[in-house]
């Protein structure tokens, strides 16, 4: 894997990570 397509991924995963975070607490507040 080359040094750019890994740093795309790993963004990849903490952004959606953080997204996570913060859609669960949102979703729970709902329920």
């Amino acid at each position: 894997m080359s040094k750019t397509k890994l740093k795309a991924f790993i963004f990849k995963n903490v952004f959606t990570k953080t997204t996570i975070k913060k859609i669960i607490p949102g979703l729970i507040s709902i329920f």
